[in-house]
C-alpha cells in the first residue's frame, strides 16, 4: 500500500472542502500541497490512494471511538450515540 503523508491528506481535505468531489483532482491536490503532480505519480499516488488514506483515517477514528463507547456505555446509550451520528 502506498503511504500518504499528512501534508497530502490535509491538501486532499482542503480541496474537498473548496471544490467538492467534482473538483478533486490529483493536479489540484498537488498544487495545494506544493508539489508537482508528476512527483505524486512517481510515488504511486492517485486519487484512489488519497481517498483511501482519508477513509482509513476515518475508520480508525470510528473504531477507537466505538471501542471507548462500548467499554464505558450501556447498550442503550451506545445505540443512541450511533443513531445520532447517522443523522
Amino acid at each position: 500500500m502506498v503511504q500518504v503523508d499528512e501534508q497530502l491528506r490535509n491538501a486532499t481535505i482542503e480541496v474537498l472542502r473548496e471544490q467538492g468531489w467534482d473538483g478533486l483532482t490529483l493536479e489540484r491536490v498537488a498544487e495545494v500541497a506544493g508539489r508537482a503532480r508528476s512527483t505524486l505519480w512517481r510515488q504511486g499516488l492517485d486519487l484512489d490512494a488519497l481517498i483511501g488514506a482519508l477513509v482509513g483515517d476515518l475508520a480508525a477514528d470510528f473504531r477507537s471511538t466505538i471501542g471507548v463507547l462500548v467499554l464505558n456505555s450501556s447498550p442503550a446509550r451506545l445505540v443512541s450515540w450511533y443513531l445520532s451520528q447517522m443523522a
